[in-house]
Formats: structure tokens, C-alpha cells, sequence
């Protein structure tokens, strides 16, 4: 039996923040949102957000919600944990053209409401007058149009005619920022404003055009030799991002579409001159891991993902910020994992009583080492199961070592107590405390629950190996 699991998006840029997470979601997304019930509504700032986010369907891995450090991990969070909206990663997406702050922002709110509104089913119904440009309307009131539109409140009886409302709104808006554009004598913020908007409905034609990405790589790449747009500093974020937009769409569309490890490093490198040149993008990591580990995985290549990472974290590690460097060695962390078979693996931490660990008893012996968490359903789910091989196989040698990642060791202890489990459990808390190196960090553990069998070797026997194939092993190793 399979089950959910979680990811964890360590945010390697704020390492040092407390712990959060967010409720489940797809893991690949449609083109729109599902009928989850008979009625679909748009609710406040959903209505283009709603479009960018459906446009490329690559996520955190394996039907996850999202387990983050900080606030900008926790901007990706309210955005990946939405429901029924063909979930992309819209730390990027969701607030495209906004900066770095304002991706925050925007993700945190108005993606969210998209989804949450079409569960509840309010707003009103759809109107003939939405899509009316009024004749000879001024440069505000077009702007005032647009954002009525975008912050639209609507219900609707089909996915349908959800969606032809969706594609509308874009189409409408779009005429909007290019009659902006051909007005004489707009002032500098308003033709920023307008520059923006028509790249947000650019962007936002990839739930309806095959050619979105094509055409919005080129209105990106045209903004920087936009000289009105880069001559001011609001003009030149704005550029920004829109770059970092589209840079990772494309690294979403190389996995949905199987390119190259070629392809996939072109928009890393891409990403590594603006993330060295405006450091606060790399707050966006998280978001880029994802489509290189599903790469990684569809490519069945471990060391793919060292191919396309490893000069963008060497540039990392040699930049003078230390978020950047911190970025760095998270990372690492992950592509030491993705060829951990084989390697030697060290189990280290401290107990929930703060005592240190002592592996020396498991020397000889199989061992599980099962990433956890008490608040974490899947986790939980798999409990009679491991308990079950626990006892089946504990007297010929198998051994199982859990390490938690609960900030409460008062509910952990708790909850082993309560439960009698059998083994050793380690506490990244009570580690933490002790100012200990996190093992959970030192091989980039994304997900939980993970479990890593090792060897009596000491060597890593299955990386990240599912339940039933556990169970499989187990059976041939210790008959």
C-alpha cells in the first residue's frame, strides 16, 4: 500500500527559522481548476493568478504538501498547498512581474483565494459587461478595468465556463495594457504598470496557447532593451521578474516535455547570473529544485542532477552573500542524496532527552533510518507496517532508527510513548539545540517519511525505498 508524503521545501536561505507546513495538494497539475463542487468561483485576485498558476504542472515531488523554513518558503507553501487550480510552482508564477517581495506577497494571498473560493462556492454570475472595454476610457479607468477583472468574484456551473471566463479575462486584459501602451504621454509608472501587465497575460496564455512559452520568452527578453523600462529601478525589477518567470517555466517545460540535461542547465545558468547579480531570488531555490529532481527522477540519472547543479552551487558557495553560501550547502545536501546508493551512510543525532546517539551497536546489522514527523499523516499511516517488520525481522538482524523532525520533543515523546515504538527515535530538535549538525540537512532530505536501508556495511542498500519495496528486500535479505 502506497500513501502521501511530505514535502519538506528546506528554505537553505533562512536554514536558522522555524518550521511550518501546509495541507496536501496534486502533484501534477491540469490546465484548470477541478469541479471539486457545483459551482467554481473566482474569488479577490484570482482571476489571472488563477491562469499563470495552471500553466505548467510540475510540483513538489510525489502529491505533497509543502513543509518550509521562513517566510518566503512559506510564500511557495500558500501557493503550492492551493487546491484545485492545476497546482505549477507559483512562487514564480503566481505573482510573475511583481519582484521578489512582491512574489511573496501575491503567492501568499491572492493565489491561495483562487482555490478557496472555488470550494465555497460564492461570488456572483458571470456578467456580458466583463469583457466591455468602454470607448475612449481614460488611462485610469482602463487600469481600473483591468484590476476589477482580475479581482473578479464569480461563480460558474461548469469547469467550461470557468474557463472560457478565464481565457476572456486574459484576452481583455491584455488589450488593456497594449491601448495603455499606444496612449501618448503615459508617465513612467503607468507605462511600467502596463509593461507588466501585458507580460503577466502573456505569461497567463499558457493555459490557452501552445505558443505562450515561445512568445513570452521573447517579450522577456525584449524588456532589457527597453530603454524607458530599465532607466528606472522599479523598471529594471520589474524585468527581473519577468526573467525569473520565465526562467522557471522553462525549467518545468524541459521536464513536462523530457528535454535535455543541456536544455535544463541553460535556464540554471540563466538563473545563477540573475540570483548572483539580485540575491533576494534566491529565495526562489526551492521552487527551481523541484523541476530538476523530477528530472532527475523521469531521467531515472542520479547524477543528473549534480550535471545541471553543481557549477550553479559552486557559484553559490564562491558568492560573497551568506545566504547564497548557506543556499549552497543545502544543495549539496540534495545532490549527495540523489546518489546515495552505495555510499556510506553516518547516523548521528541527539535523543529527545538531549543525549547523543551511540551507532555503534547497529554496526553488522540491516538498518532502516526513517525520516518522520508526529504531525504528518503519512507518517503516521506507516507505522502498523513498520512495526510489523520490526518484529518479523528485529531477531535476525534489523534494526530501525527513526529520526524526527518535530520542533515539540514534548509531543514526540508523547506520541512514542503512547504508541510503546520499539526503537531508537532521534529528535532534529533536541539536535538542534545541542548545536549539532542535522543529518536530515547533511542528505538533503526533501520528503517524508523517507527511509534509507543500510547495509551491514554501513553502506546505503535502497535510497528512499517505498513501504513495499521494504517489504520485498527485507524478504530477500533476511530469510
Amino acid at each position: 500500500m502506497s500513501h502521501k508524503r511530505i514535502a519538506l521545501v528546506v528554505l537553505f536561505v533562512l536554514a536558522a527559522l522555524p518550521l511550518s507546513r501546509v495541507d496536501a495538494q496534486p502533484r501534477r497539475g491540469n490546465a484548470a481548476p477541478q469541479n471539486q463542487t457545483s459551482q467554481l468561483t473566482l474569488t479577490p485576485a484570482a482571476g489571472a493568478q488563477a491562469a499563470q498558476g495552471a500553466q505548467t504542472g510540475v510540483q513538489a515531488p510525489a502529491n505533497q504538501p509543502i513543509f518550509s523554513q521562513g517566510p518566503a518558503a512559506q510564500a511557495a507553501q500558500g501557493a503550492q498547498g492551493t487546491v484545485g487550480q492545476g497546482a505549477a510552482p507559483r512562487a514564480a508564477q503566481a505573482a510573475v512581474g511583481q519582484g521578489a517581495a512582491g512574489q511573496r506577497a501575491a503567492v501568499q494571498g491572492a493565489a491561495p483565494q483562487a482555490a478557496q473560493g472555488a470550494a465555497q462556492g460564492g461570488g456572483t454570475a458571470p456578467s456580458a459587461d466583463d469583457f466591455v472595454i468602454p470607448p475612449n476610457a481614460s488611462v485610469e479607468e482602463l487600469l481600473k478595468k483591468a484590476d476589477s477583472l482580475m479581482n473578479a468574484d464569480r461563480k460558474f456551473d461548469t469547469e467550461d465556463a470557468y474557463k472560457a471566463w478565464v481565457g476572456n479575462m486574459i484576452q481583455t486584459v491584455f488589450k488593456i495594457a497594449n491601448q495603455i501602451l499606444a496612449t501618448p504621454g503615459i508617465d513612467d509608472e503607468t507605462y511600467i504598470k502596463a509593461i507588466n501587465l501585458k507580460g503577466q497575460m502573456i505569461y497567463a496564455h499558457g493555459t490557452t496557447r501552445p505558443d505562450a512559452f515561445d512568445v513570452y520568452e521573447k517579450y522577456v527578453r525584449s524588456l532589457r532593451n527597453d530603454q524607458r523600462l530599465m532607466a528606472s529601478e522599479e523598471g529594471r525589477k520589474i524585468a527581473d521578474s519577468h526573467m525569473a518567470g520565465f526562467l522557471h517555466w522553462g525549467c518545468t517545460k524541459t521536464v513536462q516535455s523530457k528535454g535535455s540535461a543541456e536544455e535544463m542547465k541553460k535556464y540554471i545558468d540563466e538563473f545563477q547570473e540573475l540570483v548572483l547579480r539580485v540575491p533576494e531570488y534566491g529565495e526562489m531555490i526551492p521552487e527551481l529544485v523541484y523541476p530538476i529532481s523530477e528530472f532527475s527522477i523521469d531521467k531515472k540519472d542520479p547524477q543528473l542532477f549534480k550535471a545541471v547543479l553543481g557549477d550553479f552551487v559552486q557559484a553559490l558557495k564562491n558568492s560573497d552573500n551568506p545566504q547564497l553560501k548557506s543556499a549552497a550547502m543545502g544543495l549539496e545536501g540534495m545532490i549527495r542524496f540523489a546518489d546515495l546508493e552505495g555510499k556510506p551512510f553516518s547516523i548521528a543525532g541527539c535523543l529527545p532527552d538531549g543525549d547523543k546517539f551511540n551507532a555503534e551497536p547497529l554496526k553488522g546489522k540491516y538498518v532502516l533510518v526513517n525520516f518522520w514527523a508526529t504531525w504528518a499523516t503519512p507518517c503516521l499511516v506507516q507505522y502498523p507496517d513498520l512495526l510489523a517488520l520490526y518484529v518479523q525481522y528485529h531477531d535476525k538482524g534489523f534494526e530501525i532508527v527513526g529520526f524526527s523532525i518535530d520542533d515539540d520533543i514534548a509531543k514526540l515523546k508523547d506520541y512514542t510513548s503512547s504508541k510503546n515504538i520499539p526503537w531508537t527515535n532521534l529528535s532534529a530538535k533536541a539536535t538542534q539545540d545541542k548545536n549539532l549538525p542535522l543529518i536530515s540537512d547533511f542528505y538533503g532530505i526533501t520528503n517524508i517519511p523517507t527511509m534509507i536501508l543500510i547495509g551491514p556495511d554501513g553502506k546505503v542498500l535502497a535510497n528512499d525505498i517505498s513501504m513495499d519495496n521494504l517489504k520485498t528486500k527485507l524478504a530477500e535479505l533476511l530469510k
